[in-house]
């Protein structure tokens, strides 16, 4: 097995090699992003005593993107293919569909008007309940500005989701909201503001006897984005939610959620990436949960094509039933080394580390992964 999979990686990167540069015309250009890699999983089911294996990962991909143009529209097509060396009844293939549309596309300036569509099919471990399963996303969310002035925007956001358990016993998850922002326009790389969205999510099961649930939430946020320093830059909100739970869980309940994604240009080659969230979702079995997490990362570029980034995830979970609780604490940290072989080509090493600990004995895990591969870029 390991010597067919080692055939088809460098197949796979003498094919890229030999087709050259993808079809370009002054309008449109259709681009290629594929890798290709082998990588061990000690966990593959984030539970206690979970198995683990070795794989081979192919992800060829095609984008075709606008040029020359105020709009900005790319649509991505992929798969990503998982064939493991002894548990072969998890071999998977997992196709994905990506559309983003932004106008005015200027990398300086936040886009006035943004779309964005997804639609993909994933296998992976779940933390949440201690097993592998099988899912389908459909997606669809806009943002933008209704009304501006000088120094105000009356900005808009709409958010529609599906997430469907294709594994026997899990619910169908649809997830929808809209909000608006009354944004104070300090300057032109940075404005400020308060905002309210409603939220609704409902849990179905797809199995006789078992309880929808669902819940909905008012929020009101203070919300930020754009340059908060010379080197400081992102998007954050945060607010006090109050959330109405049905079914499963029958509860209401006020908490403090929010986001925040910063950017911090310590050096001419080094970055510091920190992202925070707390939100509320449901777990694939229909129980409402809000993951809080923090994630700071740090990226340094290097003379000779070299980089590396190390970060840690830190994750607080909380898990609301009818009449009780529980929480969950997971840590992790990983490693990314990369070497630009040429422009087009260059190959990456990961290495993840993750430990979960819970009152439920099941999900009490520790998980090691490791990934080389090859990219590719046209």
């Amino acid at each position: 097995m390991l010597r067919k999979t080692t055939t088809v990686i460098c197949m796979l990167a003498t094919a890229s090699a030999s087709f050259g540069s993808l079809w370009a015309s002054p309008d449109w250009a259709l681009t290629s992003e594929d890798s290709a890699g082998v990588g061990f999983d000690s966990n593959l089911y984030d539970r206690s005593g979970g198995e683990g294996d070795g794989y081979a990962l192919i992800a060829p991909s095609l984008s075709l993107q606008r040029l020359n143009s105020f709009t900005n529209v790319k649509v991505s097509v992929g798969v990503q293919s998982y064939t493991y060396f002894h548990l072969q009844e998890l071999d998977s293939l997992n196709p994905f569909l990506t559309v983003s549309v932004k106008y005015p596309y200027d990398q300086d300036v936040y886009p006035t008007e943004e779309f964005g569509l997804v639609a993909s099919r994933t296998t992976e471990a779940n933390a949440q309940v201690g097993g592998r399963l099988r899912r389908e996303d459909l997606g669809a969310d806009w943002d933008g500005n209704i009304v501006a002035s000088e120094k105000t925007i009356l900005q808009g956001r709409l958010d529609i989701r599906e997430v469907d358990y294709l594994t026997p016993g899990f619910n169908d998850n649809q997830y929808a909201a809209g909000g608006l922002t009354l944004a104070y326009i300090s300057n032109e790389h940075l404005d400020l503001g308060v905002g309210y969205d409603y939220r609704y999510s409902v849990s179905r099961p797809k199995e006789a006897g078992q309880v929808e649930s669902d819940f909905n939430q008012h929020l009101v946020t203070f919300r930020g984005r754009g340059d908060f320093l010379p080197k400081l830059s992102g998007s954050f909100f945060v607010g006090a939610a109050d959330t109405l739970y049905r079914g499963a869980t029958s509860q209401d309940n006020i908490d403090v959620e929010g986001e925040l994604d910063l950017i911090w240009q310590a050096t001419e080659r080094g970055k510091l990436t920190i992202k925070v969230s707390r939100q509320t979702y449901f777990s694939p079995n229909g129980y409402a949960y809000i993951p809080g997490s923090i994630g700071p990362e740090w990226t340094q570029e290097m003379t000779g094509g070299y980089s590396a980034t190390f970060g840690v995830d830190v994750q607080q979970i909380l898990y609301r039933f009818a009449s009780t609780s529980r929480t969950d604490e997971a840590r992790g940290a990983y490693l990314r080394l990369k070497y630009a072989l040429t422009e087009r080509f260059s190959m990456t090493f990961s290495a993840d580390y993750t430990k979960q600990k819970s009152p439920e004995a099941i999900v009490n895990y520790q998980r090691t992964a490791f990934l080389a591969n090859l990219d590719c870029k046209f």
